[in-house]
């Protein structure tokens, strides 16, 4: 499990002034969807970014929070997040897939790519 999937305990967790509970990133991504505007903008503001400084000091990724500081709307923030939550959620490939990407197409050898020319001799 990612440190972004790992739950923090209730001490450590994010309180929205709505009064809901946020206990890991992955909360927070999924929130994000569903915040009104008001409960982002009273955390978010041209002093303050209380998800970035969240993300520092309890989940404890310095690059991501330096990223989150710079989301100043919901939009950006949920842009951000998705660049985390999109890549592990990626499908896995096929067997199949998988064998085709790898297969090799045959070589051909020089005498094979040059065709043999004869020339005939006058008597």
């Amino acid at each position: 499990m990612s440190k972004f999937e790992q739950t923090v305990d209730q001490e450590k967790s994010f309180y929205l002034n709505n009064g809901k509970v946020l206990n890991s990133l992955r909360a927070l991504y999924d929130e994000i969807h569903h915040m009104p505007d008001v409960v982002f903008f009273h955390h978010v503001t041209p002093e303050r970014n209380d998800f970035a400084s969240w993300v520092k000091e309890v989940i404890g990724d310095k690059t991501l929070a330096g990223k989150i500081a710079k989301a100043g709307t919901p939009i950006v923030l949920k842009e951000t997040l998705a660049g985390i939550f999109e890549k592990t959620a990626k499908p896995v490939a096929t067997k199949a897939k998988a064998e085709t990407k790898t297969a090799a197409p045959a070589k051909e050898t020089k005498a094979a790519a040059k065709p043999k020319t004869t020339t005939k001799k006058k008597a």
